[in-house]
């Protein structure tokens, strides 16, 4: 089944689960306390799902001449989408803690910790103090890791016509988080950086979930499920319930996966109102610089302003994270290309 390139209706369900994320991480400011971090694993699936059609679309294509897509030519272009957005998203984080004067005298230590983070090597570094400057790092450098070590799979199983591998390779992956880990979601400050390195886990069966759904997408008749796919949104709905009122559960990531297949189902197979809404895929995009750009504002706020209220801070928070996000998107998207193409002009 051909897929569209973007699906504005994922692209809101993105955005949503990234405000979930920015709101999980309000914690700091008050006692409540919710399960954001399972809206992480939508980012997997999302991302196994389109590594496994982009895996297949070469290979399927009818356009004569269509290279066959390298591994390194797959992580080289997620790579150059996402890693101009961090590295500016670290130099505004910067800037926005020497404003608040967090990094001068007893604090300047803190800086040495954005090597780690620049490299993506977040899981493999001790930050005690969780003084990370954008806390995603480890998200990145999982997501990629996963890719480079799964895109080969999934084009072996392309070229093959070979189905179950990504099925097989979610229950193991799953098994093992509830078996070995079963606090993997409960507590995740204190499991990220295990010796298991449970951000690769949590990739391995965020993006093999993905893939798997793939894999029925593209071999499986699914035309039965037109009918059904308005319950996608009460999956949405059961899915970020659960987070909002700290339910935990491998279960929320399944339900998830079953909306992206619906909603990728719905979009490629009936016309869709949501089809060419320009303002859908700003958001997916604006969510990716929200979600590099929230952190440590949680972190310089409550830090630099301890005595006030509660609600003051939660404004501040928001306020200034939707501020700089809009500010990076900015700079990467419109400012970025211009000061490029005048490059090459004057060269």
């Amino acid at each position: 089944m051909k897929i569209k390139k973007r699906i504005s209706e994922l692209e809101i369900i993105r955005f949503i689960c990234c405000l979930l994320i920015v709101l999980h991480h309000a914690d700091v400011f008050s006692a409540y306390s919710m399960n954001g971090q399972y809206a992480v694993g939508f980012f997997f699936i999302l991302s196994g799902f389109f590594m496994q059609q982009d895996a297949a679309k070469s290979l399927h294509s009818s356009v004569p001449f269509v290279k066959e897509k390298s591994t390194f030519t797959f992580i080289l272009s997620r790579f150059k989408h996402i890693f101009p957005y961090f590295i500016v998203s670290i130099a505004v984080g910067l800037t926005a803690w020497s404003a608040m004067r967090l990094v001068v005298g007893p604090l300047l230590w803190k800086i040495s910790h954005i090597w780690p983070e620049v490299f993506l090597l977040q899981m493999f570094a001790s930050c005690p103090s969780g003084w990370w400057i954008t806390g995603v790092a480890w998200f990145l450098g999982a997501l990629f890791a996963g890719q480079l070590l799964l895109y080969p799979v999934a084009k072996f199983c392309a070229k093959r016509s070979i189905f179950g591998i990504f099925v097989i390779s979610t229950f193991i992956s799953w098994g093992i988080i509830l078996v070995g880990f079963p606090t993997a979601f409960k507590e995740p400050g204190s499991i990220w950086f295990g010796t298991l390195r449970q951000g690769l886990l949590l990739a391995w069966a965020g993006l093999s979930f993905g893939a798997a759904l793939g894999e029925i997408y593209e071999y499986c008749p699914l035309m039965f499920l037109k009918k059904w796919a308005n319950v996608r949104f009460l999956l949405y709905f059961i899915a970020f319930s659960a987070m909002f009122t700290n339910c935990p559960g491998l279960w929320i990531w399944g339900i998830l996966g079953c909306g992206i297949l619906l909603s990728v189902l719905r979009a490629n197979t009936v016309k869709s109102k949501l089809s060419n809404l320009s303002l859908a895929n700003f958001l997916g995009e604006w969510s990716i610089t929200l979600y590099l750009n929230h952190y440590y504002w949680a972190l310089g706020i409550n830090t630099k302003f301890p005595f006030f209220p509660a609600t003051t801070k939660w404004a501040l928070y928001w306020g200034l994270s939707f501020l700089t996000s809009l500010f990076v998107w900015w700079l990467v998207r419109r400012v970025g290309p211009y000061l490029w193409d005048t490059m090459q002009r004057l060269a």
